[in-house]
């Protein structure tokens, strides 16, 4: 990734650790199907890595819904997902687990930074066994303003006392990349997610975690 060597390493959960945007979306696509609305992932694919706030409002004007509230279609999307979501359909990206063995090796640290709530994060880490892994995690509690943003990559640059010239997001939505970017790290979009997306800003990107692995070292 450059001359110095990467010492911290700053990790998007939704599409990097876990391919769960499908499942986010496909809901999604079924709550709007409830309110008349006929739509497709790949319409819907453009606001992952957005917060559900900013998500909302989005498909708010989108689809012309301003009869109801953003907390309204917020507590109806939260309902559809909850009974679409199992924790027992999510897995971790092919690769993952040896990834962050080898960077744990290298001594590099790593954390999680991501638009969804802390709770949902450290659930999906838990219940992947990987809480070992990382030095913090992250979720859109833990500042201002949600990605694209750089507020939540500011924050843990400053949580892990790291220098942004040794520091490495890995990110798969443009959302995310804009907010490393904006953060001044390089960034690498992870392209092994279901969801394909505009990742042309990123410095670098890779299909699986050995690219990953071999940019790191």
């Amino acid at each position: 990734m450059g001359e110095q060597r990467i010492k911290t390493i700053l990790m998007d959960c939704d599409g990097v650790l876990v391919d769960s945007e499908m499942i986010y979306l496909t809901s999604l696509v079924h709550y709007l199907k409830l309110l008349g609305i006929d739509t497709t992932i790949d319409d819907l694919a453009y606001l992952v890595g957005s917060d559900i706030e900013s998500i909302t409002e989005k498909v708010r004007r989108q689809f012309g819904l301003e009869q109801y509230s953003v907390q309204e279609l917020i507590d109806g999307q939260r309902r559809q997902f909850d009974e679409e979501f199992s924790m027992e359909n999510i897995s971790e990206m092919p690769g993952l687990t040896a990834f962050l063995e080898e960077m744990n090796r290298q001594d590099i640290e790593l954390a999680v930074v991501s638009s969804s709530s802390t709770s949902y994060v450290e659930q999906i880490v838990s219940h992947l066994g990987l809480g070992k892994y990382f030095k913090v995690i992250l979720g859109k509690e833990s500042a201002g303003k949600a990605k694209p943003a750089p507020d939540l990559y500011l924050k843990a640059l400053e949580i892990m006392r790291a220098d942004v010239e040794t520091t490495v997001v890995i990110e798969d939505s443009k959302n995310g990349i804009l907010a490393g970017k904006s953060a001044g790290c390089k960034v690498i979009a992870y392209c092994g997610s279901r969801i394909k997306q505009d990742v042309s800003e990123a410095d670098r990107k890779v299909r699986d975690y050995r690219e990953a692995a071999e940019l790191m070292l």
